[in-house]
């Protein structure tokens, strides 16, 4: 089953889909709501990344949301967010697909801490599902979707945006985007043998890197985007037909 989670810019891609349930699905790490519908006659668990209560970035309940998708049978996830601008190769009026990331954010957020929980080493050399990326890129090019590829994205902790200096010193590591999520929730998939990939919309530069874009342009900007991603996400159902991918199972030590 596809699972989709959803920024809180772009929460709303899932209306209008075949809702058939919300589910409030209990895990060691607390409860959380998911929605089992269709899309394109496929079952889709649909979750927002912030809940209802629209948590902050280092606040999102990365471990329960990650278990209650797999434990509603979920094995492909696309994580869809909004992000920042570091450079040319994916400024704002596109989607983008990373293929890499660097993760800044701090953060140790694992399924197995040790002791009883075991301790484990996800391997990864390929950070995000490659067969997923594929099929979205297939898509993506037959509808004319507007989208870069193999992006690079570097990942914060936030809440707050980059300063000037910070934005430039990402820039130089050989980032193309900002994330406060991506790589948070992509490490714990690949502890669940979870194929993974974000599709991100940058909406605005980093601070410092181009003049940013005013408030108004930025949300016209989203919603525009937010149109192609879910035409992206109709059409895409059809051509995730693997079970089993040997590169989200494999490396676990």
């Amino acid at each position: 089953m596809l699972g989709i989670i959803a920024g809180s810019r772009v929460a709303t891609v899932f209306e209008g889909f075949q809702l058939e349930e919300d589910r409030v699905v209990t895990t060691p790490y607390g409860a959380v709501t998911v929605t089992i519908g269709e899309l394109n006659k496929a079952p889709v668990a649909f979750l927002p990344r912030h809940g209802h209560t629209k948590v902050p970035p280092h606040k999102v309940p990365y471990l329960t949301n990650m278990w209650a998708l797999a434990d509603v049978g979920v094995d492909k996830v696309i994580a869809t967010s909004t992000v920042r601008s570091l450079s040319d190769a994916a400024p704002p009026g596109t989607l983008a697909i990373p293929k890499d990331f660097v993760d800044l954010s701090g953060r140790s957020h694992t399924f197995y801490a040790g002791a009883r929980d075991g301790i484990y080493y996800a391997d990864m050399t390929e950070p995000f599902c490659p067969r997923l990326r594929a099929a979205i890129d297939h898509v993506a090019r037959s509808l004319g979707t507007p989208l870069r590829r193999d992006v690079q994205l570097l990942n914060v902790s936030g809440p707050a945006q980059p300063t000037p200096a910070e934005a430039a010193w990402y820039k130089t590591m050989g980032a193309d985007l900002m994330s406060m999520t991506v790589a948070t929730e992509a490490k714990l998939a690949r502890e669940k043998g979870l194929c993974y990939q974000p599709i991100v919309i940058p909406y605005n530069w980093a601070t410092g890197v181009y003049p940013i874009i005013e408030m108004q342009q930025s949300v016209e900007l989203v919603k525009r985007m937010r149109g192609f991603l879910i035409d992206l996400l109709v059409s895409l159902p059809p051509f995730l037909d693997w079970d089993d991918c040997g590169n989200c199972w494999n490396g676990m030590m």
